[in-house]
């Protein structure tokens, strides 16, 4: 079970409901023995901030994070933090297995390199969308993504395994 988490600007009230739902939807996957994900999302004021308006804030992440894990999470999916090297402070306040947010397309080259760093930070995997799917070859960057998760790959060692084919 996915749900999430947004801490919005001026949006009080969105925020309860998240946690709301959190709290039946964690009663619920207790019952039937499901893993509850949650995915902590810190928005930035409307028109500012990256893919789908989320901000990398490592000060307004983190703490969202602990509270997520606090309502109940037993995995955590967070954006990537403004600074890659931040983002062991998001591991350590989940406290469970971290999963990195993909966001907006990028060159093919920086996603690599950048979620090769994200791995060293403590990352548990990634949820990629749009970097896999709009690939001509889907399946070399599943291939290339899995290198680094499962083999600690480079992002260069792992582009080349996408371009090898």
């Amino acid at each position: 079970m996915v749900v999430n988490l947004y801490l919005i600007p001026d949006e009080p009230g969105i925020f309860k409901m998240c946690v709301e739902n959190i709290g039946r939807l964690r009663q619920a996957c207790d019952k039937y023995a499901m893993p509850l994900m949650i995915e902590p999302l810190v928005m930035a004021p409307a028109g500012q901030g990256a893919a789908y308006g989320s901000t990398g804030d490592v000060e307004k992440i983190v703490p969202l994070v602990r509270l997520a894990r606090e309502l109940g999470a037993d995995i955590i999916k967070a954006d990537p933090t403004d600074r890659v090297d931040d983002f062991h402070r998001v591991v350590e306040a989940a406290r469970c297995p971290t999963l990195v947010r993909g966001g907006g397309k990028g060159e093919l080259g920086a996603v690599l390199n950048k979620s090769a760093a994200l791995m060293a930070q403590g990352a548990s995997g990634m949820v990629y969308g749009r970097n896999v799917y709009q690939h001509d070859s889907p399946a070399r960057v599943v291939k290339a993504l899995m290198a680094i998760i499962h083999n600690g790959a480079s992002g260069a060692e792992a582009l080349d395994i996408c371009q090898q084919g």
